[in-house]
Protein backbone atom coordinates (compact mmCIF):
# COMPACT_ATOMS: atom_id res chain seq x y z
CA UNK A 1 0.00 0.00 0.00
CA UNK A 2 1.76 3.03 -1.15
CA UNK A 3 2.34 5.75 1.70
CA UNK A 4 -0.32 8.60 2.40
CA UNK A 5 0.64 12.13 2.96
CA UNK A 6 -1.81 14.54 4.88
CA UNK A 7 -1.34 18.33 3.74
CA UNK A 8 -2.38 20.89 5.95
CA UNK A 9 -3.13 24.79 5.93
CA UNK A 10 -2.89 27.07 9.09
CA UNK A 11 -4.38 30.63 10.18
CA UNK A 12 -0.71 31.81 9.52
CA UNK A 13 -0.62 35.74 8.97
CA UNK A 14 1.24 37.98 11.45
CA UNK A 15 2.80 37.06 14.74
CA UNK A 16 0.76 37.83 17.88
CA UNK A 17 1.13 37.90 21.30
CA UNK A 18 -1.25 35.02 21.35
CA UNK A 19 -0.19 32.88 18.81
CA UNK A 20 3.48 33.87 18.27
CA UNK A 21 4.37 31.27 15.59
CA UNK A 22 2.10 31.20 13.50
CA UNK A 23 2.39 28.56 10.40
CA UNK A 24 3.38 30.43 6.93
CA UNK A 25 3.67 27.56 5.23
CA UNK A 26 2.01 23.89 3.83
CA UNK A 27 2.91 21.82 5.76
CA UNK A 28 2.87 17.73 5.28
CA UNK A 29 2.59 14.47 7.58
CA UNK A 30 3.30 11.68 5.70
CA UNK A 31 2.86 7.94 7.46
CA UNK A 32 5.90 6.09 7.74
CA UNK A 33 5.90 2.65 9.53
CA UNK A 34 2.70 3.76 11.62
CA UNK A 35 4.17 7.26 12.63
CA UNK A 36 3.23 10.60 10.87
CA UNK A 37 6.93 12.13 9.74
CA UNK A 38 6.04 15.82 9.39
CA UNK A 39 7.94 18.31 6.57
CA UNK A 40 7.59 22.31 7.39
CA UNK A 41 7.52 23.54 3.96
CA UNK A 42 6.14 20.83 1.67
CA UNK A 43 5.70 22.56 -1.08
CA UNK A 44 8.61 24.74 -0.96
CA UNK A 45 6.91 27.91 -0.68
CA UNK A 46 9.19 31.09 -1.28
CA UNK A 47 9.28 33.54 1.97
CA UNK A 48 6.27 35.75 2.22
CA UNK A 49 7.90 39.17 1.54
CA UNK A 50 5.80 40.97 4.35
CA UNK A 51 5.81 40.91 8.06
CA UNK A 52 2.28 39.35 7.70
CA UNK A 53 2.89 35.90 6.22
CA UNK A 54 0.79 34.25 4.38
CA UNK A 55 -3.22 33.26 5.20
CA UNK A 56 -3.73 29.95 3.45
CA UNK A 57 -6.75 28.36 3.64
CA UNK A 58 -7.82 25.72 0.98
CA UNK A 59 -5.68 23.35 -1.18
CA UNK A 60 -6.70 20.87 -3.61
CA UNK A 61 -5.05 18.86 -5.88
CA UNK A 62 -6.56 19.25 -9.45
CA UNK A 63 -7.05 16.67 -12.19
CA UNK A 64 -4.13 18.51 -13.93
CA UNK A 65 -1.57 17.72 -11.59
CA UNK A 66 -1.14 20.92 -9.95
CA UNK A 67 -1.77 21.60 -6.23
CA UNK A 68 -4.52 24.99 -6.20
CA UNK A 69 -3.12 27.07 -2.54
CA UNK A 70 -5.48 30.02 -1.62
CA UNK A 71 -4.09 33.02 0.10
CA UNK A 72 -6.75 34.63 1.66
CA UNK A 73 -4.46 37.94 3.42
CA UNK A 74 -6.65 40.69 2.00
CA UNK A 75 -3.21 42.16 0.98
CA UNK A 76 -2.83 39.77 -1.71
CA UNK A 77 -5.69 37.32 -2.21
CA UNK A 78 -4.32 35.23 -4.54
CA UNK A 79 -4.97 31.58 -5.90
CA UNK A 80 -1.47 29.59 -6.79
CA UNK A 81 -1.29 26.78 -9.08
CA UNK A 82 1.56 24.90 -8.11
CA UNK A 83 3.31 22.03 -8.93
CA UNK A 84 2.89 18.49 -7.40
CA UNK A 85 6.72 18.19 -7.00
CA UNK A 86 6.47 22.39 -5.10
CA UNK A 87 7.60 25.65 -6.66
CA UNK A 88 10.11 25.36 -8.43
CA UNK A 89 12.48 28.38 -7.39
CA UNK A 90 13.61 29.43 -10.72
CA UNK A 91 10.27 30.10 -11.82
CA UNK A 92 8.59 31.21 -8.59
CA UNK A 93 4.86 31.35 -7.62
CA UNK A 94 2.07 31.31 -10.71
CA UNK A 95 -0.62 32.82 -10.08
CA UNK A 96 -3.94 31.22 -10.85
CA UNK A 97 -6.17 33.64 -10.45
CA UNK A 98 -6.13 36.80 -7.90
CA UNK A 99 -8.23 40.22 -7.05
CA UNK A 100 -6.11 42.19 -9.25
CA UNK A 101 -8.12 39.83 -11.99
CA UNK A 102 -11.57 38.78 -10.68
CA UNK A 103 -11.77 42.73 -8.71
CA UNK A 104 -14.32 41.39 -5.40
CA UNK A 105 -12.09 38.23 -4.72
CA UNK A 106 -11.08 39.94 -1.34
CA UNK A 107 -10.40 37.58 1.64
CA UNK A 108 -10.80 34.25 -0.87
CA UNK A 109 -11.43 31.04 1.03
CA UNK A 110 -12.61 27.65 -0.81
CA UNK A 111 -11.98 26.69 -4.59
CA UNK A 112 -13.62 24.07 -6.39
CA UNK A 113 -13.60 22.82 -9.92
CA UNK A 114 -15.82 21.20 -11.86
CA UNK A 115 -14.97 17.40 -13.22
CA UNK A 116 -13.52 19.07 -16.41
CA UNK A 117 -11.80 21.86 -15.13
CA UNK A 118 -13.20 24.51 -17.39
CA UNK A 119 -14.79 25.98 -14.48
CA UNK A 120 -14.40 26.95 -10.86
CA UNK A 121 -16.01 28.40 -8.11
CA UNK A 122 -14.29 31.41 -5.37
CA UNK A 123 -15.61 31.77 -1.86
CA UNK A 124 -14.88 35.30 -0.85
CA UNK A 125 -15.84 36.28 2.58
CA UNK A 126 -15.15 39.87 2.71
CA UNK A 127 -17.46 40.65 0.04
CA UNK A 128 -19.35 37.52 0.51
CA UNK A 129 -19.86 36.17 -2.89
CA UNK A 130 -19.11 33.32 -4.51
CA UNK A 131 -17.17 33.54 -7.87
CA UNK A 132 -17.04 31.54 -10.80
CA UNK A 133 -13.85 31.56 -13.18
CA UNK A 134 -12.58 30.00 -16.30
CA UNK A 135 -11.00 27.17 -15.04
CA UNK A 136 -7.28 25.80 -15.92
CA UNK A 137 -8.23 24.00 -19.22
CA UNK A 138 -10.02 27.21 -20.07
CA UNK A 139 -7.97 29.67 -23.14
CA UNK A 140 -9.01 32.48 -20.32
CA UNK A 141 -8.10 30.32 -17.03
CA UNK A 142 -8.53 32.12 -13.85
CA UNK A 143 -10.69 34.94 -15.31
CA UNK A 144 -14.31 36.04 -14.23
CA UNK A 145 -16.84 34.42 -15.79
CA UNK A 146 -20.18 35.82 -16.82
CA UNK A 147 -22.12 36.86 -14.19
CA UNK A 148 -25.23 33.92 -13.29
CA UNK A 149 -27.96 35.30 -15.49
CA UNK A 150 -30.32 33.80 -12.23
CA UNK A 151 -29.50 35.84 -9.81
CA UNK A 152 -31.88 38.50 -9.88
CA UNK A 153 -31.06 41.83 -10.67
CA UNK A 154 -28.12 43.88 -12.52
CA UNK A 155 -25.02 45.34 -11.88
CA UNK A 156 -22.97 42.80 -9.63
CA UNK A 157 -19.62 42.41 -9.20
CA UNK A 158 -17.85 41.16 -12.06
CA UNK A 159 -17.62 36.58 -11.82
CA UNK A 160 -20.85 36.90 -9.18
CA UNK A 161 -22.09 33.36 -9.50
CA UNK A 162 -23.84 33.47 -5.81
CA UNK A 163 -24.97 36.82 -4.43
CA UNK A 164 -25.16 38.34 -0.96
CA UNK A 165 -28.04 39.76 1.38
CA UNK A 166 -25.68 42.52 1.55
CA UNK A 167 -24.16 43.99 -1.41
CA UNK A 168 -20.42 44.85 -0.66
CA UNK A 169 -18.13 46.95 -3.43
CA UNK A 170 -14.97 45.72 -4.41
CA UNK A 171 -12.00 47.08 -2.89
CA UNK A 172 -11.46 50.80 -3.54
CA UNK A 173 -14.83 51.02 -5.55
CA UNK A 174 -17.53 52.60 -4.81
CA UNK A 175 -19.91 50.17 -6.82
CA UNK A 176 -22.59 48.27 -4.31
CA UNK A 177 -23.97 45.68 -6.13
CA UNK A 178 -27.53 45.01 -4.83
CA UNK A 179 -28.76 43.32 -2.06
CA UNK A 180 -29.98 39.49 -2.63
CA UNK A 181 -32.55 37.99 -0.21
CA UNK A 182 -31.63 34.96 1.39
CA UNK A 183 -34.58 33.68 -0.32
CA UNK A 184 -33.60 34.34 -3.21
CA UNK A 185 -30.34 32.34 -3.12
CA UNK A 186 -28.40 35.55 -0.97
CA UNK A 187 -26.24 34.77 1.38
CA UNK A 188 -26.50 36.20 4.84
CA UNK A 189 -23.87 38.23 6.93
CA UNK A 190 -22.87 39.35 10.33
CA UNK A 191 -22.63 41.64 11.62
CA UNK A 192 -26.31 42.83 10.42
CA UNK A 193 -24.22 46.44 10.31
CA UNK A 194 -21.45 45.13 8.42
CA UNK A 195 -19.52 45.55 6.26
CA UNK A 196 -16.51 44.52 7.80
CA UNK A 197 -18.38 41.42 8.08
CA UNK A 198 -17.09 38.64 10.60
CA UNK A 199 -19.06 35.51 9.67
CA UNK A 200 -20.12 35.64 5.70
CA UNK A 201 -19.94 32.95 3.22
CA UNK A 202 -17.45 29.73 3.51
CA UNK A 203 -16.61 26.36 2.00
CA UNK A 204 -17.75 24.93 -1.00
CA UNK A 205 -18.59 21.39 -2.33
CA UNK A 206 -19.91 19.88 -5.96
CA UNK A 207 -21.60 17.31 -5.96
CA UNK A 208 -22.91 16.16 -9.52
CA UNK A 209 -24.25 18.95 -10.87
CA UNK A 210 -25.24 20.63 -7.50
CA UNK A 211 -22.74 23.91 -5.90
CA UNK A 212 -23.51 23.22 -2.10
CA UNK A 213 -22.05 26.56 -0.59
CA UNK A 214 -21.88 27.34 3.37
CA UNK A 215 -23.89 30.13 4.63
CA UNK A 216 -22.33 30.09 8.07
CA UNK A 217 -23.94 33.19 9.23
CA UNK A 218 -27.11 31.92 8.13
CA UNK A 219 -26.90 28.26 10.08
CA UNK A 220 -27.79 26.76 6.43
CA UNK A 221 -26.24 24.96 3.87
CA UNK A 222 -27.46 26.61 0.61
CA UNK A 223 -27.75 25.25 -2.91
CA UNK A 224 -27.24 25.50 -6.48
CA UNK A 225 -27.30 23.91 -10.27
CA UNK A 226 -24.50 25.28 -11.80
CA UNK A 227 -25.85 24.57 -15.36
CA UNK A 228 -28.64 26.66 -15.11
CA UNK A 229 -27.24 28.41 -11.83
CA UNK A 230 -30.98 28.50 -10.19
CA UNK A 231 -31.18 28.72 -6.43
CA UNK A 232 -32.51 25.29 -5.19
CA UNK A 233 -32.80 26.12 -1.79
CA UNK A 234 -31.44 25.14 1.72
CA UNK A 235 -30.36 21.59 2.50
CA UNK A 236 -33.10 20.11 4.95
CA UNK A 237 -32.78 20.48 8.36
CA UNK A 238 -35.25 19.21 10.28
CA UNK A 239 -33.55 19.17 13.85
CA UNK A 240 -31.89 22.12 13.17
CA UNK A 241 -28.71 20.22 13.09
CA UNK A 242 -26.37 22.86 10.99
CA UNK A 243 -24.93 25.51 13.46
CA UNK A 244 -22.06 27.60 11.81
CA UNK A 245 -21.44 25.54 8.95
CA UNK A 246 -17.54 26.65 7.77
CA UNK A 247 -16.18 23.71 5.96
CA UNK A 248 -18.06 21.12 3.21
CA UNK A 249 -16.57 17.98 1.64
CA UNK A 250 -17.90 16.28 -1.24
CA UNK A 251 -17.08 12.81 -1.28
CA UNK A 252 -18.72 9.24 -2.80
CA UNK A 253 -21.83 11.40 -3.53
CA UNK A 254 -22.38 12.51 -0.65
CA UNK A 255 -21.70 15.98 1.72
CA UNK A 256 -19.81 16.18 4.61
CA UNK A 257 -19.88 19.49 6.92
CA UNK A 258 -17.90 20.74 9.64
CA UNK A 259 -19.99 23.35 11.70
CA UNK A 260 -19.45 24.44 15.72
CA UNK A 261 -18.59 20.90 17.24
CA UNK A 262 -19.88 18.31 15.44
CA UNK A 263 -19.59 16.60 11.71
CA UNK A 264 -22.89 15.84 9.42
CA UNK A 265 -23.55 14.07 6.53
CA UNK A 266 -26.14 15.21 4.05
CA UNK A 267 -26.86 12.04 1.33
CA UNK A 268 -28.89 14.08 -1.73
CA UNK A 269 -30.15 11.52 -2.83
CA UNK A 270 -32.17 10.48 -0.03
CA UNK A 271 -32.43 14.09 1.19
CA UNK A 272 -31.06 13.16 4.81
CA UNK A 273 -28.81 14.64 7.37
CA UNK A 274 -27.26 12.22 9.71
CA UNK A 275 -24.41 13.33 12.97
CA UNK A 276 -21.75 11.53 12.42
CA UNK A 277 -19.20 13.03 14.90
CA UNK A 278 -20.53 15.15 17.54
CA UNK A 279 -19.01 16.73 20.36
CA UNK A 280 -15.61 18.00 18.55
CA UNK A 281 -13.23 21.38 19.36
CA UNK A 282 -14.05 23.39 16.83
CA UNK A 283 -13.86 20.86 13.85
CA UNK A 284 -12.43 22.66 10.58
CA UNK A 285 -10.97 20.37 7.25
CA UNK A 286 -11.82 17.38 6.58
CA UNK A 287 -10.35 14.44 4.22
CA UNK A 288 -10.75 10.76 3.35
CA UNK A 289 -8.17 8.57 2.51
CA UNK A 290 -8.04 5.82 -0.23
CA UNK A 291 -9.10 3.17 2.38
CA UNK A 292 -12.14 5.17 3.05
CA UNK A 293 -10.72 6.22 6.07
CA UNK A 294 -11.08 9.96 7.45
CA UNK A 295 -9.90 13.13 8.46
CA UNK A 296 -10.83 16.12 10.35
CA UNK A 297 -8.57 19.27 11.30
CA UNK A 298 -9.47 20.53 14.94
CA UNK A 299 -9.03 24.26 14.39
CA UNK A 300 -9.19 25.21 18.80
CA UNK A 301 -7.36 21.84 19.44
CA UNK A 302 -4.61 22.35 17.61
CA UNK A 303 -4.55 18.40 16.33
CA UNK A 304 -5.87 16.60 13.09
CA UNK A 305 -7.69 13.41 14.06
CA UNK A 306 -8.46 10.66 12.17
CA UNK A 307 -11.32 7.74 12.26
CA UNK A 308 -12.02 4.63 10.31
CA UNK A 309 -14.09 3.95 7.18
CA UNK A 310 -16.94 3.70 9.83
CA UNK A 311 -16.24 6.49 11.77
CA UNK A 312 -14.75 5.17 14.13
CA UNK A 313 -12.00 6.89 16.45
CA UNK A 314 -8.55 6.41 16.09
CA UNK A 315 -5.73 6.84 18.67
CA UNK A 316 -6.37 10.68 18.72
CA UNK A 317 -5.30 13.23 18.23
CA UNK A 318 -3.49 11.23 15.22
CA UNK A 319 -1.23 14.61 14.73
CA UNK A 320 -0.90 16.41 18.19
CA UNK A 321 0.71 19.54 19.08
CA UNK A 322 0.36 21.68 15.88
CA UNK A 323 1.88 25.00 16.73
CA UNK A 324 -0.88 27.11 14.66
CA UNK A 325 -4.57 26.55 13.99
CA UNK A 326 -5.52 24.06 11.29
CA UNK A 327 -7.74 25.13 8.42
CA UNK A 328 -7.94 22.75 5.53
CA UNK A 329 -6.74 19.03 5.22
CA UNK A 330 -5.75 16.92 1.95
CA UNK A 331 -5.42 13.44 2.29
CA UNK A 332 -3.43 12.05 -0.90
CA UNK A 333 -1.58 8.45 -1.30
CA UNK A 334 2.08 8.78 -3.39
CA UNK A 335 2.05 6.04 -6.04
CA UNK A 336 5.43 5.69 -8.07
CA UNK A 337 7.23 8.69 -9.49
CA UNK A 338 5.86 8.68 -12.61
CA UNK A 339 2.51 8.27 -11.67
CA UNK A 340 2.83 11.34 -9.53
CA UNK A 341 -0.07 11.60 -6.82
CA UNK A 342 -3.75 10.40 -6.80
Amino acid sequence: MPPKTIYATFHGGKPTGKDSTPIWYVESYTQVNGTWQPNSNALALPAPSGSDGYQLRDIRFAADGHFYVVNSLQTSSVVWRIPQTGVDPNKGLEVFTSIATIAGLDHPFAIVFDSSLHACFISAQDTNVVFRAFGPQHSKSGAAMPVNAAIPGSNFLAGTFVASELGIAAPGSSAKPPDVKGSEGGLHFLPKSGPPLSHSMRGMALVGTTLYVADEAGNEVKTYDVITGEYLGKISDPNNEIDTPVHLLASGGKLYISDNDSVLCYDPSAGTLTSLLAGLDSPAGMSFDAEGNFYVASRKGNSINGYTSNFQPMQNPLIPGLKDNPEFILCVAHRAARSGIR
